[in-house]
Formats: C-alpha cells, sequence, structure tokens
C-alpha cells in the first residue's frame, strides 16, 4: 500500500486590496502548496508593491524570521540577534503596507490593532535578545579575565604593569617632544634648548648629544641663556663635541650673565678648581650666591 502525496499548485492572487474609490488591485502568483513563489504580474495591471511585498513576507519572511529567531535564542550572538529584529521590522512594516489601512475600510481598525499587536511583539523580543546577548557576551569576558588571572603569575603580573607604565611614559615622551619640536620651529627659542635636552638625554629615542650641541648653538647664538648653559655642560665635558674647558667657562659665563642660575653655578665649580680659569675660592663663592640668588638651588649650599 503506497502513501499517496498531493501537491498543490498553479495560479492565484494574493493580497487583494480594496481602494476606497472603488478600485481592486492584487498580485497573482505561481504557487506550490499555497506558498507564493514567482509573482507573474497584477491582477488588474503591473504588479502591486503592497501586496507583493505582503505575500511574500507573510509566507517565505515567516518561516525565515523563525529560523532567525531560533538561532539567536541559541547562539545569541549580535550578527544572529540584529538580522532578527531586522526581520521582525521588515515584517511588520510589510504586512501593515500590504495590509493595514489600504484595505476595505471595515477591516482598517482590526488591521492596525493586529498590526500594533505585531510591532509590540517584535520590539518586545528584539529588546530581550539584545539584553541576553550583551549579558552573555559580558560573562564571557568576565569569565575568561578571570581564567587569565588565575593562570597569571605574580611576577607576571607585575611585568606586565611594568610594560603598561613603560609604554605610557614613552608615548607621553615622544608626546613631548614633538610638542617641543612644533614650538621651536615656531620661534620659541627656550623649546628649542628643552628639545635638545631631551636629544642629549636620549629620551625616546636614540642620544644624540652631537645634534644636541648644534640646537644649544643656535639658542645661544640667539642669546638665550639656558641654550648656552647646555652648550657650556657639553663642551666642559667633551660629550658630542670636542673638550675644551676655556670655551666652556666663556659659554658658562654668558649664561650666567643672561640670568641662567645654572650656568652661574658651573663658574664656581670651574673657578675652585681652576678650570678654564685661574682658581679664586672668593670669587667662585660670589658665582655661587649669584647662582643661588637666579633660583638654582644647588648653589644656595656651596
Amino acid at each position: 500500500m503506497g502513501v499517496r502525496v498531493t501537491v498543490a499548485y498553479g495560479q492565484g492572487e494574493y493580497g487583494a486590496i480594496y481602494h476606497r474609490d472603488g478600485r481592486r488591485s492584487a498580485t497573482r502568483f505561481f504557487f506550490i502548496n499555497y506558498f507564493p513563489l514567482i509573482p507573474l504580474g497584477g491582477a488588474n495591471g503591473p504588479f502591486y508593491l503592497p501586496s507583493l511585498l505582503y505575500a511574500l513576507f507573510n509566507s517565505w519572511g515567516l518561516v525565515a524570521l523563525i529560523v532567525m529567531l531560533v538561532r539567536a535564542s541559541n547562539g545569541r550572538s549580535t550578527t544572529a540577534t540584529s538580522v532578527a529584529i531586522g526581520f521582525m521590522v521588515v515584517l511588520f512594516v510589510s504586512w501593515f503596507w500590504g495590509g493595514g489601512s489600504w484595505r476595505a475600510p471595515g477591516m482598517a481598525k482590526r488591521n492596525l490593532v493586529m498590526g500594533g499587536v505585531l510591532m509590540a511583539v517584535a520590539l518586545a523580543a528584539g529588546s530581550y535578545l539584545t539584553v541576553e546577548t550583551m549579558a552573555k557576551q559580558r560573562r564571557l569576558a568576565e569569565e575568561e579575565a578571570a581564567r587569565i588571572d588565575r593562570q597569571t603569575t605574580p611576577e607576571q603580573k607585575a611585568n606586565a604593569l611594568l610594560g603598561m607604565l613603560g609604554a605610557l611614559q614613552k608615548a607621553s615622551e615622544s608626546g613631548e617632544r614633538a610638542r617641543l619640536k612644533t614650538l621651536c620651529d615656531g620661534g620659541n627659542l627656550r623649546s628649542c634648548t628643552d628639545h635638545g635636552q631631551l636629544l642629549e638625554n636620549g629620551t625616546d629615542g636614540a642620544r644624540d648629544p652631537a645634534q644636541a650641541a648644534e640646537i644649544y648653538r643656535r639658542t645661544c647664538t640667539a642669546n638665550e641663556p639656558y641654550g648656552c648653559a647646555r652648550l657650556g655642560f657639553l663642551t666642559k665635558y667633551g660629550t658630542g663635541i670636542p673638550f675644551n674647558a676655556a670655551a666652556a667657562f666663556a659659554l658658562f659665563t654668558k649664561a650666567c650673565d643672561g640670568g641662567n642660575g645654572w650656568g652661574c653655578y658651573h663658574l664656581g665649580e670651574m673657578t675652585t678648581s681652576g678650570l678654564g680659569t685661574l682658581k679664586n675660592p672668593a670669587t667662585a663663592k660670589a658665582f655661587y650666591q649669584r647662582g643661588c640668588k637666579l633660583g638654582f638651588e644647588g648653589a644656595c649650599n656651596k
């Protein structure tokens, strides 16, 4: 005894809409088992878009919506949730556009109520899926963070913290070097000297005392006192440029005369030891006192 399966197929109209002026619009479909598959044309002319959407989204659109809801509720992925919400909104819009207020006056109120209920359900389901997705992602992130924390030794945590602090310091210093260079290019001489000091000390990059000396030489020539003092310091110790005690003393003198206390302090040091000048404790004490008055605290205890 065999099983007989009957498949209904053929052509028919779907989504008939009655206009207030008495006209009637519908879209003809080729259907299988009452699911519209291929639109063939309008009953009284070209396709009627509202009824076309009404037919399509109330058949296969509904099936697709159910599938997406199941996937979203199981996996709770952000993408699946978003697609499910999108299907719900599109289903409502197509239903309301194809049915809603376009049908016969006697059906308008019922369709509006049904449309409102469908919209409320769509929004509630979408909100629930969104909240559940975000909550699950937050829980997974917290669980992963806790797992990593349990597997990390105190030494590894300390090293990671030191690495973060080092990276932050480097970023800060990099920003400071760029800022000072910008100010220097704009004509701020003290910023040029400060930029040169970063090069001299190797802050945020390779140490380049020779390039720093060139910057100090330009600022000193322009009568920037601290630039003269920095250039005198490099000259005094032969860092990046040849050692020259007499030249260093002259540079520190220019810096001190320009009001730089650090330059006066170095004059006191050189006069105390007789480097680049005659040894004279009394003159050295005077240099120290002047440096202290100009605000360099290291000279106050000499």
